[in-house]
């Protein structure tokens, strides 16, 4: 979801923001790939639309290009079925993305809070890697992400309060069943 102004003091005074969702295609380019495709490194090159709804209304509120390289390792350090991936990401936005999200009309200007109007371009960088195993009943994971706004359009946007995030997390998943014929599968 996005940031309610309610909760927000860099939003307060200015309407809430709705919900978005992306969606779209991306292209996938392996450059490199092992004989037993144990280790791969591909460019990928996903452009999503945003669509901002508050479920009574809909409407697109830009666009994000993301290319990445991702490079992908199975059975990590020889330990069978522990897999290994890692990325990094630029991120480009249009400026009707950057509108909906850093903007500040001058009806929302205040002492602490200049007017902003971004442009389109460099919307930051992603880093992010994750290890997790599969095992007969059950899948466990975890991983670290950095995100960066150093450098962007929006960067000086008084909506701006962080230009850097870590963060994390763990999971657990049980498989309740599975079919009984099965094949093996390239991830």
């Amino acid at each position: 979801g996005s940031p309610p102004a309610k909760d927000n003091d860099a939003r307060r005074g200015m309407p809430d923001l709705d919900a978005t969702l992306e969606i779209g295609p991306a292209l996938n380019i392996a450059l490199i790939r092992s004989k037993d495709a144990a280790e791969k490194l591909e460019l990928r090159l996903p452009v999503r639309t945003v669509i901002a709804s508050d479920f009574s209304h809909f409407k697109q509120a830009g666009w994000i290009f993301q290319p990445n390289l991702s490079l992908d390792f199975r059975n990590v350090l020889g330990n069978r079925g522990w897999n290994l991936g890692v990325q990094g990401s630029l991120i480009y936005t249009n400026r009707r993305y950057n509108q909906y999200f850093y903007a500040v009309d001058p009806a929302f200007v205040t002492a602490e809070r200049p007017a902003f109007d971004p442009g389109g371009g460099f919307a930051g960088t992603t880093f992010r890697a994750a290890l997790s195993k599969r095992f007969p009943n059950f899948w466990v994971g975890g991983f670290a992400k950095w995100d960066s706004v150093g450098g962007a359009v929006f960067a000086d946007s008084p909506l701006v309060k962080t230009r850097s995030n870590l963060s994390g997390g763990l999971g657990i998943a049980w498989i309740l069943g599975a079919s009984s014929a099965r094949v093996e599968a390239e991830n």
